[in-house]
């Protein structure tokens, strides 16, 4: 089994639960395709990690901290990714958005 459709298994399960509204299901499948153990960061984990932020920015309201067990190498290398810095500044950009959504409306 190639690491890619591993990847690729968990990235598109967390699509479909954010898809059907299961938000807490889709968070904690992003989070292992972020947290999984490689080389390299690869485009699926870049993918993963901002859909991770817009999930984890639904639930909680803010960006949810990856756990203890993931690399520090690899937070500073996602966070630091041009693809990914812009996901960090919704809350600012669309604050009334946000209130909105967690209230249900």
């Amino acid at each position: 089994m190639d690491v890619k459709y591993f990847l690729s298994y968990y990235y598109y399960g967390g699509n479909i639960y954010t898809a059907m509204k299961r938000y807490s299901e889709a968070l904690y499948m992003y989070e292992v395709v972020v947290t999984t153990p490689a080389r390299a960061v690869s485009i699926i984990m870049l993918e993963a990690y901002k859909k991770y932020i817009l999930v984890s920015l639904i639930i909680h309201g803010k960006v949810a901290p990856l756990p203890k067990y993931t690399s520090q190498v690899r937070i500073n290398i996602l966070i630091r990714s041009r693809a990914v810095r812009n996901y960090y500044h919704f809350p600012e950009f669309f604050p009334m958005c946000f209130f909105l959504f967690r209230k249900g409306q």
